[in-house]
């Protein structure tokens, strides 16, 4: 892959890794990466035991990163004690999926300068009563919304999301680059 200089205004832009994100993070800006913002989307269950890396990534690296850690049902709540114990600087971003905010990666991109930690803490008292739905019209079996590996969503001839297993977080339709082709649907 070579570098190139552009600010991804949304996520059909960005180039995916599937890895451990701050490892990676830490490889690039050990290796010099300046091309543009390093934007990582973290699981906080990955930050757990995980201090001395996000310690050296916060404290020697001055470079453009964006560290985006989604926050479902408090999941690994405790994932946030790390990031203070080592000082890290974050802001929390509340969602409601059932008012979504956040239509774009150019919408979180705009909360925080280039570089930080974001915490988007997902409400859980509107969880359950929306769950998404896959338009077969729209949907072009890309993928995209398989690699967030949700365990609502399963492969068929194309992805199906079974609504009794989808919490209704919302994650799905973000990272969907088919205008569309994934709908909230009211629980009844």
């Amino acid at each position: 892959m070579l570098p190139t200089f552009f600010e991804p205004r949304n996520f059909d832009q960005v180039v995916d890794f599937v890895t451990n994100p701050l490892m990676s993070i830490l490889a690039f800006l050990r290796a010099g990466y300046d091309y543009g913002r390093l934007i990582a989307v973290v699981n906080p269950c990955s930050l757990l035991n995980q201090e001395d890396i996000i310690r050296e990534i916060i404290n020697t690296y001055h470079g453009n990163y964006l560290m985006i850690i989604p926050l479902i049902n408090d999941e690994c709540n405790e994932a946030l004690n790390g990031l203070s114990k080592v000082n890290a600087q974050y802001q929390v971003v509340n969602y409601d999926p059932s008012n979504p905010p956040l239509s774009s990666l150019q919408d979180v991109l705009g909360i925080v300068n280039s570089r930080g930690i974001i915490v988007i803490r997902i409400s859980a008292h509107s969880l359950g009563k929306y769950a998404f739905s896959i338009v077969d019209e729209y949907c072009d079996n890309c993928g995209d919304c398989l690699r967030i590996n949700c365990p609502a969503i399963k492969l068929s001839k194309k992805p199906i999301i079974d609504a009794k297993t989808c919490v209704g977080c919302g994650i799905c339709q973000l990272v969907c680059l088919r205008g569309g082709a994934i709908t909230r649907v009211k629980v009844s």
